[in-house]
């Protein structure tokens, strides 16, 4: 007890903080203790680091894979995903427009054959040759998807909010991942528990604690 009674003496704020925060009974995670403790993220990686270093508590470190937006899909989710792109612009022009012109409009390189083929495939639109070449016209069937918002632009978003993916969502990743708009990276994820050292130096300021409340009440 006396050991601990001197590291609690000598914490940094900091580790005042993230120690109270701590309980025998759960980790936390570098975000979870910057919630439970009011510090900011960078404070409390310095704090779990000292923490550690001291034996007041324990960090443990475990590899996650974490889905992130690459450059084109954040891109995609500022402008709008091809696919949205070519049915907003039909949209625009009537609902029907010549194939190289939306090609040269939209300027989405090898993406609006994807967006074309995507648009195709769920019978937004069709695809026809006439008299001026090759004409695309929407079906119609689009309104309610675009009304509602595309599933593939709400996956985006919640990865960028670093939101849960449902069941549905997760089965559309390696589409996403193929069109480069997502990307799979491995990282380390830092969480924390309290040892028996911590603990009772979480006593010992306490003690402390209350002793300078004392004598601050004597003195006023």
């Amino acid at each position: 007890m006396a050991e601990a009674s001197e590291i609690a003496s000598k914490l940094a704020d900091i580790e005042k903080k993230a120690l109270q925060a701590l309980s025998m009974e759960e980790t936390l995670s570098t975000q979870a203790l910057a919630e439970k403790s009011g510090l900011n993220l960078d404070a409390v990686r310095r704090a779990m680091s000292w923490l550690n270093d001291k034996r007041l508590a324990v960090m443990l470190e475990q590899p996650v894979e974490k889905i992130t937006l690459s450059e084109p899909g954040k891109k995609a989710l500022a402008e709008g995903l091809p696919e949205k792109q070519l049915l907003m612009l039909l949209e625009g022009e009537g609902g029907k427009g010549e194939l190289k012109a939306l090609e040269q409009e939209l300027q989405l390189g090898k993406e609006f054959n994807f967006a074309l083929g995507a648009c195709k495939g769920k019978n937004w639109i069709t695809v026809v040759k006439g008299e001026k070449g090759i004409e695309v016209s929407l079906t119609g069937l689009e309104k309610d998807s675009l009304k509602q918002g595309l599933l593939e632009e709400k996956i985006l978003q919640k990865i960028f909010a670093s939101q849960k993916l449902g069941k549905e969502e997760l089965e559309k990743i390696p589409e996403l991942q193929k069109r480069g708009l997502i990307e799979k990276k491995l990282l380390v994820e830092r969480s924390i528990k309290i040892s028996a050292l911590g603990m009772q130096a979480l006593h010992s300021l306490k003690g402390q604690k209350e002793e300078t409340n004392i004598l601050s009440s004597q003195i006023l």
